[in-house]
């Protein structure tokens, strides 16, 4: 898109801040790769929660099992 990513790999601009800045490839990978695949990882991870929760499938699954814990645990607490 319109101003691409500072990202070097995949993109003019990051690119273009690599020639501007003299920034070394493997310094850039070793510092910056860490850091990307875990906001790629979260990313998904965000996406698929979401994705779960406005369909429905997970309010589906965890919703009635958290009530029926907590109706256990109410009928629980008269038996002490």
């Amino acid at each position: 898109g319109t101003g691409g990513s500072i990202l070097i790999i995949g993109s003019a601009s990051g690119v273009a801040l690599m020639g501007l800045e003299k920034v070394d490839f493997l310094w850039y990978a070793k510092k910056v790769s860490v850091g990307a695949a875990v906001g790629y990882f979260a990313g998904i991870a965000t996406y698929l929660v979401q994705n779960a929760v406005l369909s429905g499938g997970l309010m589906d699954a965890v919703v009635p099992q958290a009530m029926a814990s907590a109706e256990v645990v109410q009928s629980l607490s008269g038996v002490f």
